[in-house]
């Protein structure tokens, strides 16, 4: 989030793989912008979502891996509770998507869904990388902004999700919590997510899209960014 155009330290970042062991070296991963929008009720202007690829060397499948930012690229990168303080750029997460071999078929989705901001609904439409058999079909969602409240205190928690008509989260959804909490930053500051579910029954035999549609809670709307969508058919 800046004041104006992202600032250069914002637009690249440094990643190594620390396990499985032995660690990679750590590299430049540079992005390309693919999205944009109003920021989400901070200060500053603009939100800007990159993304970048790592090679191949470092990101060799499942494991732990460190991003490091660079100098400049966030005002706090202390972990501290942003709604006390929060200076210009404000650096609010980033994801890992990596597609390895196997039987299905993946799609990301990042472009024209990046950095789309709303506050009281979003809704949109993804097609799917292959006709949905009914057997097994997989959304994630990475989400920038999620947040239970204000600090500690609990009190925008109620986002819902729905795929064609199909509760998938937050109330009266089985899963129940939100995709949009900040869970990947738990307990602060909060922030980002990274949520995933099995849509299998809102994709029955012969689908080729998935209606996603979110909506804040009505009595206290929250500022919220999307950033990427994954699906994955068998």
């Amino acid at each position: 989030i800046t004041q104006g155009p992202p600032t250069a330290a914002d637009q690249s970042v440094i990643v190594q793989r620390l396990f499985p062991t032995p660690a990679s070296v750590a590299v430049n991963v540079v992005g390309t912008a693919v999205g944009s929008g109003a920021q989400p009720c901070w200060t500053g202007t603009t939100i800007t979502v990159f993304r970048g690829t790592i090679p191949l060397t470092v990101a060799t499948g499942n494991g732990l891996y460190k991003v490091t930012l660079k100098p400049g690229a966030s005002g706090t990168t202390g972990g501290a509770d942003p709604w006390v303080a929060a200076p210009l750029p404000l650096f609010e997460g980033a994801s890992i998507v990596l597609v390895g071999t196997g039987t299905g078929n993946v799609a990301v989705y990042d472009s024209g869904l990046s950095g789309a901001t709303f506050n009281t609904s979003l809704s949109y439409s993804l097609i799917l990388p292959t006709t949905a058999t009914g057997s097994l079909t997989l959304w994630d969602n990475i989400g920038a902004d999620g947040q239970q409240g204000k600090s500690r205190t609990s009190i925008v928690a109620k986002e819902t999700t729905t795929i064609n008509g199909l509760a998938v989260a937050g109330p009266g959804s089985a899963y129940n919590d939100s995709d949009w909490n900040g869970s990947a930053g738990y307990p602060l500051p909060q922030l980002w997510d990274d949520t995933g579910h099995n849509v299998t029954a809102a994709s029955p035999r012969g689908t080729t899209r998935l209606n996603v549609t979110f909506k804040t809670n009505s009595a206290t709307p929250d500022c919220l960014t999307p950033v990427a969508n994954v699906v994955e058919v068998h």
